[in-house]
């Protein structure tokens, strides 16, 4: 047997109608105005320093899969700062100047001693970008406002192996079965 609304339910409907109008309006039209982190990266504060003494080793040097973890070893960085990171960039030729980075890692985070020391290590896991990668160390952290930005040092390439692998389930078969 159907069921039929009987007049004293249409008011409570039509109530929950205002309601929900009156919560979306009332949030204003910020309420999608999310900023990514990495819209905010101060490109026009960044400098970029050749002649350094810091040095960055990544733990591989080829990436053979996608998510790999790759240890990123950080040292004789003077004048350590609590907010300097390392940076990962793809290609190896980006320029920093006007490229932001695809990820960061703080590095006293990981490393508590980092400010007195100069040196730590910082854990990425690298998609396949479908490219070769080099991590810098960026002194002075990333979005602070008015601070100038560094970049020192850069690894050795991190040559990407599966550049050419699929990167979602429907593109794995080519119809071949393989």
């Amino acid at each position: 047997m159907a069921r039929t609304c009987r007049p004293a339910c249409a008011p409570r409907g039509g109530l929950l109608v205002l309601f929900l109008l009156v919560s979306f309006a009332a949030r204003g039209s910020d309420a999608h105005a999310y900023v990514h982190p990495k819209s905010k990266f101060p490109l026009q504060r960044v400098s970029v320093l050749s002649q350094t003494a810091v040095t960055l080793k990544p733990n591989v040097s080829v990436l053979q899969e996608d998510g790999q973890p790759v240890a990123v070893r950080v040292e004789d960085v003077q004048g350590a700062l609590p907010r300097d990171v390392v940076a990962m960039y793809a290609p190896p030729t980006a320029d920093p100047q006007r490229t932001v980075p695809l990820a960061w890692v703080n590095i006293q985070s990981a490393n508590p001693d980092y400010a007195t020391t100069g040196a730590g290590t910082v854990v990425f896991s690298v998609a396949n970008f479908r490219a070769d990668v080099v991590f810098r160390v960026v002194r002075n952290g990333t979005t602070l406002p008015d601070e100038s930005i560094a970049v020192e040092g850069v690894s050795q390439p991190v040559v990407n192996a599966i550049a050419a692998r699929p990167s979602q389930g429907h593109l794995a078969l080519d119809g071949k079965g393989r």
